[in-house]
């Protein structure tokens, strides 16, 4: 929570994260606020399409043989018109975007992507309808309906499994 205002002498709060929402692979923990605006801009501004939905996994959550430190972020995305982005990979290009977005926003990001210990953040498109699948996995596993948010960094393995099968 912070306080972004006062109505005399009463403070005007925004929450500025959800709990359990900063990815964190090697310390340098990056906010769901700070990942969103670097994610969102570039989206429109350097690819020129549309975010529709979005989750990250850590490191850590990948399966066997994919662990190294970096961020992968799964993508529901659109074209500009508004049909579904249907290349199964970001150019290397596309990926250094949101890269250097991260790394002007998070400083230790920046630090541990010069000194190598954190990698390139890994960015995988995934198909129409994939949140949607992840939305109903989360009610059969009990989640109320009224209670669904999607979460921006996905730590549930069969979650991940289903972002995993989608790209």
């Amino acid at each position: 929570v912070r306080c972004v205002s006062y109505r005399g002498e009463a403070p005007i709060i925004e929450f500025a994260y959800r709990k359990g929402q900063f990815l964190n692979a090697l310390g340098e923990r990056t906010s769901e606020e700070t990942f969103y605006g670097a994610l969102s801009e570039t989206v429109s501004r350097d690819w020129n399409l549309r975010l529709k939905d979005y989750t990250c996994i850590e490191y850590f959550n990948r399966p066997a043989g994919k662990r190294r430190p970096k961020y992968t972020v799964y993508a529901e995305l659109t074209n500009e018109d508004g049909s579904h982005f249907n290349r199964p990979n970001m150019t290397k290009a596309e990926i250094e975007a949101l890269d250097q977005r991260l790394a002007k926003a998070n400083q230790l990001y920046e630090l541990f992507r010069k000194k190598n210990r954190l990698h390139c953040i890994e960015v995988i498109p995934v198909k129409s309808g994939t949140f949607e699948q992840v939305r109903q996995a989360m009610v059969q596993s009990g989640v109320g309906l009224t209670q669904i948010k999607q979460p921006r960094v996905t730590r549930r393995q069969d979650l991940v499994e289903i972002l995993e099968n989608s790209g």
